[in-house]
């Protein structure tokens, strides 16, 4: 049977069942576009990222215990409690998952007060992350990780005591470790320790990250060992 998982939650629990393949879309690239007087054309300025798309998947709802409106209703708390950006997967591409939002409550067909039908729409970062990237890698020793996808924004937990310093591809953490470990989350550019923020015990000039191809892991000083999770996405 086919499914939607969103927010922990599958859709066949509630009698939501997708009904076809859903469509395939994916988000393009942001960019700028520059015009110079007495050029001809215009030039592409990058910005690095990628724009949100909408994913749609169409529904059949029913349930056994309840009429439809009743359904229905349970349908839409489902989806709309949640807010902000909740973990989205399907049962179309098991490997994945999504971060998205679902602001819109969809328009459902009522099929004589049993059935309904309807189109599910959740609005997606464009960014397909792999579970595998989940997966937490511990490093005893400096070592080479190999990124086959997209430059990703790990998540890296530095465990020793006093002052060290960790080196990602080309760039360098400066840490002061005072309560075991520091967790330094690259995405949103935080560092935090047992005893709260830690942002104070690092200095760096930006967060690392993995691009594509070989990165070197190395690091010296009071730094024991190192675990990163990767979160590689396509």
């Amino acid at each position: 049977m086919s499914f939607i998982k969103w927010d922990g939650i599958r859709s066949d629990e509630l009698g939501v069942v997708v009904e076809r393949y859903p469509a395939l879309p994916g988000g393009g690239r942001i960019v700028n576009s520059v015009r110079i007087p007495g050029r001809n054309g215009e030039l592409t300025e990058e910005t690095g990222a990628f724009e949100n798309y909408s994913q749609p998947y169409e529904v059949y709802v029913s349930s056994a215990e309840v009429n439809a409106p009743a359904a229905v209703r349970r349908m839409r708390l489902w989806l709309l409690r949640p807010t902000g950006y909740r973990r989205l997967e399907d049962s179309y591409d098991p490997d994945i998952y999504r971060r998205a939002r679902c602001t819109a409550s969809p328009d459902v067909a009522n099929i004589m007060n049993r059935f309904g039908r309807a189109t599910i729409t959740f609005d997606c970062d464009p960014r397909r992350f792999l579970k595998e990237g989940e997966a937490v890698q511990e490093l005893t020793e400096p070592a080479v990780l190999y990124n086959a996808y997209m430059t990703a924004q790990p998540d890296i937990w530095v465990y020793g005591s006093g002052a060290g310093t960790l080196t990602v591809g080309g760039c360098s953490v400066a840490l002061d470790i005072a309560n075991g470990y520091i967790h330094l989350d690259c995405e949103n550019g935080n560092a935090e320790d047992p005893q709260g923020n830690a942002n104070f015990r690092i200095h760096a000039p930006e967060m690392p990250v993995l691009p594509p191809g070989e990165v070197q892991i190395t690091w010296t000083g009071g730094v024991e060992r190192v675990e990163i999770q990767p979160h590689w996405w396509m």
